[in-house]
């Protein structure tokens, strides 16, 4: 069963930390109003880095934005997940986030 604190970032069990990855993927589309839009972040604390990708087409204009940056190794303390430019906020647990 999913719990409110899963949907936030997880302690790393040291049998997995080698490979331990958090990842949140947002993708989100209306065909009527020609409009799509992908938001992930993943977080990678053995690589000490997070990748926050966002790409949105709107009526055939496209943006895309990829941005590498630091993350501490316990990424518990990362809250709200974020970097430079990129925000990812859980405002109910299991059921609202936020993405500014």
């Amino acid at each position: 069963m999913v719990k409110p604190e899963d949907d936030f970032p997880h302690p790393v069990p040291p049998q997995a930390f080698m490979t331990w990855k958090e990842n949140w993927v947002f993708p989100a589309i209306d065909p009527d109003a020609r409009v799509a839009s992908l938001f992930h972040f993943s977080l990678r604390p053995a690589a000490g880095e997070g990748i926050f990708t966002a790409k949105l087409c709107i009526d055939g204009w496209e943006h895309r934005y990829v941005g590498r940056s630091p993350v501490p190794r316990d990424l518990t303390d990362l809250v709200p997940v974020r970097n430079d430019r990129l925000v990812f906020e859980v405002v109910e647990p299991g059921e609202r986030f936020r993405i500014t």
